[in-house]
């Protein structure tokens, strides 16, 4: 699996980077860029050079106020990416123009002299010749002595959407997170309160937030795996475009390319608290919705509250249950009004779980907790990675997940297990410390039903045995009464009277 993440990665990068030098070679000669004494102004728009995108100014929805920004060309009007989001005209005197003192490409407003925006780039000595909109949705600064070189690009600066061939991402170093927030209305692009970014606490996952306060938790990424925490995702999106995952010591980052090239597609957050996905209908001539997440109900973060898993796979509704060793921190209202918030906590009047005959119990199939404090120990079987956790008695629960060349991570959580979902593919056992009291029902549980399923198999094997027999004796008796026909024929046709 790595394997082929790494391979789709070199191919969208190979992809990116020929996207780039046909861009590079035919610059000069397009109206797709704007250079030194051409600005941009209210009313003008630079196209890209396949017209798959346009580079303008907008007024959104019922706003009065001026933007400039790129939105999909010869479509209803989808704007992508805004420089000015926080900072918007109130009047249609503004141009975009390249600085020649310094390189920047910068947005003014005329009637007040006013700077709106900038790239804000310190370039020394290699200043930009232009800032050309690509095929792909990307802005890109190119310097005027190395033709090659991006000095900045738009794809570093998302606002809303998520594009083919952009990326998500964390610099690990720098602290720089590329990442999606929403507009703060449908007719105001500021910024809002919605965002899609990457955590790197613990171990790297992916999140959709109101402010701080999660709402879904999109997937966890190793390397080998991704997205695997989302599996409503998972079914729709797949059949759309592939996605990348890479990370190292630096950097970790996703992106994507569509599995149909002819194909429009975006992927954005909006004020309303979802992750979309939408495709172009080239019949309808329309944006269709291709998937709004979190979908399920387990899907929204937490939504059994702490230490329980939810499940929507066996049942018609999601289902709470407390994890093994744990139970409702407020069973009325866990019981009667079916709200499980509050979540569950450790048993009450029960033994130590330190060196006291304590044990683990699996809980198969799951999405594993929220994986933000966990410790990370590499190339630990699971017998190693058991022996870990049980040796710390603060560990609560341990987990072990494959990675890139058959090596193995080992997981374990120390706090609250958040966020527990079950599902039916790409998932992982977690293995939830319990003490000698539940380890012994468990056991005592497990010997029942092996106990019961080996009469199930023995009953079943019977019937089965008995019904062989049973058909073996009708197809005999069905062969024998054929035999007696078949010789009456034969002796009806040579003269004989039978009778």
């Amino acid at each position: 699996m790595a394997g082929v993440i790494e391979k789709t990665s070199m191919a969208l990068v190979f992809i990116y980077m020929l996207q780039l030098c046909y861009f590079f070679l035919f610059a000069a000669a397009s109206g797709d860029a704007i250079t030194t004494g051409k600005p941009l102004r209210y009313g003008e728009v630079v196209v890209s050079k396949g017209g798959k995108f346009a580079l303008g100014f907008f007024t959104p929805g019922k706003s009065r106020l001026y933007y400039v920004g790129i939105w999909f060309h010869n479509l209803p009007k989808t704007v992508v990416w805004v420089a000015n989001r926080d900072n918007p005209m109130n009047d249609t005197s503004g141009f975009l123009y390249l600085n020649e003192a310094d390189g920047n490409l910068v947005l003014r407003q005329n009637s007040t002299n006013m700077l709106i925006w900038s790239t804000d780039l310190s370039v020394t000595g290699n200043y930009t010749a232009m800032a050309q909109l690509t095929d792909i949705g990307n802005l890109v600064m190119i310097g005027n002595e190395s033709p090659t070189t991006v000095l900045w690009q738009s794809f570093d600066h998302p606002t809303d959407t998520f594009l083919p061939y952009s990326k998500l991402g964390f610099n690990k170093r720098t602290g720089q997170n590329w990442m999606l927030q929403s507009w703060k209305t449908e007719d105001d692009p500021a910024t809002g309160s919605i965002s899609l970014r990457f955590n790197t606490s613990g171990r790297t996952q992916v999140f959709l937030y109101n402010k701080n306060v999660p709402l879904w938790r999109v997937g966890y990424f190793f390397s080998g795996e991704k997205d695997v925490g989302s599996p409503s995702m998972r079914r729709q999106v797949s059949y759309a475009f592939n996605l990348s995952v890479t990370e190292d010591d630096n950097e970790v980052q996703t992106l994507y390319h569509l599995a149909d090239a002819n194909a429009i597609f975006r992927v954005g957050v909006v004020p309303a608290g979802y992750m979309q996905a939408y495709k172009w209908d080239y019949t309808l001539k329309e944006w269709k919705i291709y998937g709004s997440y979190p979908q399920l109900n387990c899907e929204s973060y937490g939504t059994c509250g702490a230490n329980s898993k939810c499940d929507s796979v066996n049942y018609a509704y999601n289902k709470c249950f407390c994890l093994p060793g744990f139970e409702p921190r407020n069973s009325t209202q866990w019981q009667n009004n079916n709200d499980a918030s509050a979540g569950c906590a450790r048993k009450k009047g029960r033994p130590s779980m330190c060196r006291n005959g304590e044990g683990f119990i699996r809980v198969e199939s799951v999405k594993i907790p929220d994986t933000s404090t966990v410790t990370v120990q590499k190339e630990l079987s699971m017998e190693e990675c058991q022996k870990v956790c049980l040796r710390n008695c603060s560990c609560n629960a341990y987990a072990v997940a494959d990675v890139t060349n058959g090596t193995r991570e080992c997981l374990t959580w120390h706090g609250t297990l958040m966020d527990t979902q079950v599902s039916n593919k790409d998932v992982h056992d977690l293995y939830v410390r319990v003490d000698a009291i539940d380890l012994a029902n468990y056991a005592r549980r497990s010997k029942r039903e092996l106990t019961k399923a080996g009469k199930v198999g023995i009953l079943t094997a019977c019937v089965t045995l008995i019904t062989l027999i049973i058909a073996f004796f009708v197809y005999c008796k069905r062969r024998k009464g054929m035999g007696i026909v078949e010789r009456r024929k034969s002796l009806g046709n040579s003269g004989f009277k039978i009778g």
